[in-house]
């Protein structure tokens, strides 16, 4: 994930196991106070 733009601003990572594919989901919290959903597939 350190490669990924925006990383450093990364307060709190969660990770979703919820969903019917086989993808990584993770639910995060900015130091802005945004969320955002981080989806990885191959």
């Amino acid at each position: 994930m350190y490669d990924i733009p925006g990383y450093d601003k990364f307060m709190e990572i969660e990770l979703i196991y919820k969903g019917w594919s086989d993808d990584k989901k993770s639910s995060i919290k900015i130091a802005d106070g945004q969320h955002m959903l981080l989806r990885v597939s191959s």
